[in-house]
Parts: structure tokens; C-alpha cells; sequence
């Protein structure tokens, strides 16, 4: 499928998820703290007293790799391999927080998207494993204990 037409459907997919549900945070984070619940006290922690803006900006960090992705995934690349490594080494953030809050946006976003619209769900689907490859890559690139390379 052509890079342009992949786009078109992701800005189709986001405007219909921004209709129907507005703010997607607090749907994105009740899908990820519904899997991961030690993560509100890990960035309760992080971010102590604004707990919701240190989320609100990990969303927006995610919807901006996912969007731009077929512009300039080197841009990307750059972006994962600077902010895991120092997140999961410097901060002690769970690598598996990562394709969590991907997984947490982009089944959001999908949670919106009609079943008959195969195409647009494809686009969500490849971005998804592109974006969760990513992370994986740059989880076993840093980390030598084998417990960090787990999959979600």
C-alpha cells in the first residue's frame, strides 16, 4: 500500500477517535493501568504531584512516533533509541511500560475504527508491531539481564 495512502487512514482513524472520544488519556491509561498497575506509583513517583501531565505527555510522545512514522522513521529510530535507554537506565522505568503505552494508544485508537475498514485496521496493525519492534530492539540493545527483554 502506497506511504500516502497509509497516512491519509491514519489521520482518518485519529479524527474519528477525537470525535467520538474526545481526549483519548483517560481511555489509553485505563487500558494500561488495567495491565500494568504497579505504573501508577512508578510515575507517581517521577512526576510527584502531576501525575496526569507526565501521562498526557507520554501519549502525545507515542501519537507523535505512530504519526510521523511513515515521514520520517529515522527521526523516530532516533527518538526510541534516545528515550529508552535513558528512561529503563537512568529512571528505572519497566521496558515492558513501553509497548504497553503503545499498545494502550493504538487499541484505543482501533477500539474506534469499524470492522468493515480493513485497511485503516492494517495501518494500526503494522504500526503497532513497528512501533513494539522498536522498543524490543532497543530494550536488547541496553540491557544484558535477560528479565528486561521480556515481551509483553
Amino acid at each position: 500500500m502506497d506511504i500516502e495512502i497509509k497516512k491519509n487512514l491514519l489521520n482518518s482513524s485519529l479524527e474519528r477517535t477525537a470525535e467520538k472520544l474526545g481526549d483519548i488519556t483517560p481511555n489509553v491509561m485505563e487500558r494500561f493501568y488495567a495491565r500494568f498497575q504497579d505504573a501508577r506509583q512508578c510515575f507517581e513517583e517521577l512526576y510527584r504531584g502531576d501525575r496526569q501531565k507526565l501521562e498526557g505527555e507520554m501519549i502525545e510522545q507515542v501519537l507523535y512516533c505512530l504519526m510521523e512514522w511513515y515521514d520520517c522513521p529515522g527521526e523516530i529510530e532516533i527518538v526510541m533509541v534516545t528515550t529508552i535507554p535513558h528512561h529503563v537506565e537512568c529512571l528505572h522505568v519497566h521496558p515492558e511500560f513501553f509497548s504497553g503505552l503503545i499498545d494502550a494508544v493504538c487499541d484505543t485508537v482501533v477500539s474506534t475504527i469499524p470492522a468493515e475498514e480493513a485497511a485503516e485496521l492494517g495501518v494500526w496493525t503494522e504500526l503497532q508491531e513497528t512501533m513494539r519492534s522498536l522498543v524490543d530492539d532497543n530494550v536488547r540493545y541496553i540491557c544484558n539481564d535477560k528479565s528486561y527483554a521480556q515481551t509483553s
